[in-house]
């Protein structure tokens, strides 16, 4: 029997509409259109693409039938007028007719408030999840992914990176102030605690500097892989490693011993004694063979000063930081028959033995600052590599950064770039552009007037400021810029020049300032007779660029100064 006093009641089918079709009044939202962006159109447009329905919205409009048969949107107003503005269909269903006008306007109005305030945003592990299953079991690509979700190649890269750590995924999820590159980056830490909670430490304390942590860490990993490698070899070949210790007694140094014949004990002599040890240190030298090689490749005679413009072209050529016997020793020299030319350390000592004992704690001292010089030049390149970075994105832009144009006229009237942009052919402002050229400076130079010719007046004043960001990189790169800056040869390295650079990116391109690298800018509005060592203005008036001062003077400065490590590839020397 049929009960005809209930209604049945109307499926519900889900359909495509004419977005333009339907009625979009009475909306919660005030700002609807102004909150529909570009990037949002472009996601509903490319969804669209792969939708079964060629709709542009995956999530369902609400609509609601008038007694004059028109479609009013009673929930999914924002994603209507994108696709208004995408121009495709919009996915929804009509959930039966409008009621009493002024019970359906409340009842509209508090279902816009319900969905849009009891919601719960997904996590990051629930984001990053569902990309990684999009592009593992849906077979996507990334450049699928994209265009379906509207997000940028780098930031699915980077969840699909942190979707395969848990390390990452835990991080993201507890920590709401790591943003998704941050996450990313922890990924590729997993499993050093240290250096794990270094990046969660920066990112919440100083988001500026997480860069430079993050290159510092790089940085001090090669080093110690390096190590680690070097120190196998060593063990391989049954050479003890004596510890990491500045300091050697004066008993064991190879160069104080002599053997059963009285003659000195060379390395090579020592090698089957049982008691064979060595000293390691991480400082820059050529690889094997690498050194002939480039000056065969360049016509240079062994007299020959060879010269880097950076760090990059010392690597390339074969000159490059690496682990490295220091000193030879002998862990038991009386044990293994060799008398040391000062006595004994029972004996009473002689002067020579003294002086030999002094000469140990000196040289225990020049270790210890080698090592400080050295973690110093490694935290002055970590941070060349987070600069050279930033200056590359202020120069993709399509404007000057406020200050630019001033910039630009100053260092003309200073005429510090000038000189330098003719010796090295604009070599850095083509590599801070993303221009690559043949290695020659008519190449560079050629480069840039070609880049000019078919430039437009705004993107020539961006080539005019990365000719100048350009000159000043390039003398800023090198690692006696921060030793100049600690007094040690102030003129030579123009450490002016250099404080003024590096206090305008971080002023006017919010540049985050690495620790050492804001030692070196406060000196930005130092006077020269309130630095030590400082007597001239600088490069351009009565002083050459530091790049052609004469090698043996800037060689006398560095062994004058208290910095007794120089592992700058700037002027390599044959062992």
């Amino acid at each position: 029997m049929t009960d005809t006093g209930t209604a049945a009641a109307e499926p519900i089918t889900l359909e495509a509409f004419d977005p333009a079709e339907l009625l979009m009044d009475a909306n919660a939202r005030s700002n609807a259109e102004a909150t529909v962006d570009k990037a949002f159109v472009a996601e509903l447009k490319a969804y669209a693409k792969v939708s079964p329905s060629g709709c542009g919205n995956h999530t369902p409009v609400e609509l609601r039938r008038r007694p004059d048969g028109q479609l009013r949107v009673r929930t999914g107003h924002r994603r209507t007028i994108g696709c208004i503005r995408a121009g495709v269909p919009v996915f929804g269903f009509v959930a039966g007719d409008e009621g009493d006008e002024r019970a359906d306007l409340v009842s509209r109005l508090l279902g816009q408030w319900h969905e849009n305030h009891g919601r719960v945003d997904m996590t990051a592990s629930d984001d990053t999840g569902l990309l990684l299953t999009l592009f593992d079991a849906g077979g996507m690509t990334e450049a699928g992914i994209a265009k379906a979700t509207g997000l940028s190649r780098p930031q699915i890269a980077a969840s699909l990176t942190v979707a395969r750590s848990e390390v990452a995924r835990k991080a993201a999820d507890r920590w709401e102030f790591l943003t998704l590159d941050q996450a990313a980056t922890l990924a590729e830490f997993e499993g050093d605690a240290e250096a794990l909670k270094a990046l969660v430490q920066a990112a919440n304390d100083s988001p500026s500097q997480f860069g430079h942590v993050v290159a510092r860490l790089r940085a001090t990993r090669a080093e110690r892989e390096a190590r680690a490698a070097f120190t196998a070899e060593l063990e391989a070949q049954g050479i003890t490693i004596y510890g990491d210790r500045p300091f050697v007694p004066w008993t064991m140094a190879l160069e104080n011993l002599r053997g059963g014949d009285g003659n000195e004990i060379t390395p090579e002599a020592h090698a089957a004694c049982p008691g064979r040890a060595v000293t390691i240190t991480y400082d820059w030298d050529w690889a094997p063979g690498a050194e002939a090689a480039y000056r065969a490749a360049h016509g240079l005679d062994d007299e020959d000063d060879i010269e880097f413009v950076s760090d990059e072209e010392g690597r390339e050529a074969g000159y490059a930081p690496r682990w490295q016997v220091g000193r030879h020793l002998c862990t038991d020299p009386e044990q293994n028959g060799h008398a040391n030319v000062h006595g004994q350390p029972r004996e009473t000592p002689t002067t020579e033995r003294r002086t030999a004992e002094d000469e140990e704690a000196e040289k225990a001292r020049a270790t210890e600052e080698r090592r400080r010089v050295r973690r110093r030049n490694t935290e002055w390149r970590a941070a060349n590599e987070v600069r050279t970075t930033h200056v590359r994105g202020v120069l993709a832009s399509k404007a000057l950064p406020a200050g630019g144009l001033k910039l630009i006229v100053e260092a003309m009237a200073r005429g510090e770039t000038q000189t330098l942009m003719s010796l090295f052919g604009h070599q850095t402002a083509c590599e801070l552009l993303g221009l690559t050229g043949d290695g020659a400076a008519t190449g560079y130079r050629d480069m840039l007037l070609a880049e000019l010719a078919r430039a437009s007046d705004k993107r020539a004043q961006m080539i005019a400021l990365a000719m100048v960001l350009g000159a000043a990189e390039h003398g800023v790169r090198d690692v006696h810029t921060w030793q100049s800056a600690e007094g040690a040869y102030w003129s030579a390295y123009s450490i002016p020049a250099a404080a003024r650079y590096l206090a305008w990116l971080a002023e006017h391109t919010g540049y985050g300032l690495s620790d050492i690298e804001a030692e070196v800018a406060a000196h930005a509005t130092a006077r020269p007779d309130e630095s030590a060592g400082e007597t001239k203005s600088g490069p351009g008036e009565d002083e050459q660029p530091p790049d052609t001062a004469d090698a043996d003077a800037r060689q006398d400065q560095a062994e004058a100064s208290a910095v007794e490590e120089d592992d700058s590839p700037a002027s390599a020397q044959a062992g």
